[in-house]
């Protein structure tokens, strides 16, 4: 179990620097001028917003798993119940027949090329979005079916 809450240590020092970097891109993303590289005001402001809310769900999630590790770290009983829960068979069964990591890594990665593509063709971000939206929807979709009938 020390290895396993070394491993919390080392994720929690992760998220952290994930979170203060995401605060860092806040900073940047307030004062940054997008009407320089896109001169559609409206789109530069629709660019501005997208964002600036992609980088505020992405803090929610890591506060939730800071929160999580840090509960996990002052309490023997529900650093168990996490390990237990991260390392079940049906749950990690069921996390490879939808995608595994390589789906997660995809759907980060898709994220990062769209922001990367507004400032060639905005079109281009909408539809990198869209894809990655619905590929999120049927991955949740087929989650909560293996869930019920495995």
């Amino acid at each position: 179990m020390e290895e396993y809450r070394q491993t919390l240590i080392t994720r929690h020092k992760i998220y952290l620097l994930a979170l203060s970097l995401i605060v860092v891109f806040f900073s940047i993303n307030r004062f940054l001028d997008y009407g320089i590289v896109i001169p559609n005001p409206h789109t530069a402001d629709f660019v501005h917003g997208l964002f600036a809310g992609t980088a505020f769900g992405i803090e929610i999630l890591l506060v939730i798993g800071i929160f999580k590790n840090v509960r996990a770290l002052k309490d023997e009983k529900r650093l168990e119940e996490l390990y237990i829960a991260e390392n079940d068979e049906r749950t990690a069964y069921i996390k490879n027949k939808i995608g595994g990591d390589f789906a997660t890594y995809m759907t980060i990665f898709q994220i990062v090329v769209a922001i990367g593509l507004a400032f060639v063709d905005i079109r281009f971000t909408f539809v990198l979005y869209a894809v990655t939206m619905v590929e999120c929807i049927i991955r949740i979709i087929m989650k909560a079916w293996y869930m019920k009938n495995i």
